[in-house]
């Protein structure tokens, strides 16, 4: 949520060979910079923006590579604001609900020493909503 903590969270992940920092952390007005999202493979919202407001800040989707991909931390019965223009400039959009199924398996697991029934949560939370197993 800092710019300081955007740093130092790439580095750890740069030391640990996970990904190659890409620069300093910039703010909210770097999401119309065409030139910056153009070079972009990956967009993530980690924030709570359009949770309850339905809008996201301005983002110029259309700058973006024909294969960056949109992920969205939300996941709801609809594809988020974030995901919407996304979707509708013909880009990849997945929200957060399979890191959510892979959370609870997680948890299962570690508090009762067994792994879950397979997919008994994902299919519980697709049904939950709207969706169909793909």
């Amino acid at each position: 949520r800092t710019p300081a903590r955007a740093v130092a969270l790439a580095r750890r992940f740069s030391a640990k060979g996970v990904v190659r920092a890409a620069g300093e952390p910039r703010g909210l007005d770097a999401l119309m910079d065409s030139k910056l999202l153009a070079d972009a493979r990956l967009i993530v919202n980690a924030t709570s923006m359009g949770l309850t407001t339905g809008r996201f800040a301005r983002l110029d989707y259309s700058s973006t590579a024909a294969d960056c991909l949109f992920y969205d931390l939300i996941y709801s019965r609809e594809p988020t604001a974030f995901l919407k223009p996304a979707i509708a400039a013909g880009r990849r959009a997945t929200d957060g609900a399979g890191m959510l199924v892979n959370q609870g398996e997680l948890a299962f697991r570690l508090f009762n020493r067994l792994a879950p029934p397979a997919g008994v949560m994902r299919a519980a939370l697709l049904k939950e909503l709207g969706r169909t197993l793909s």
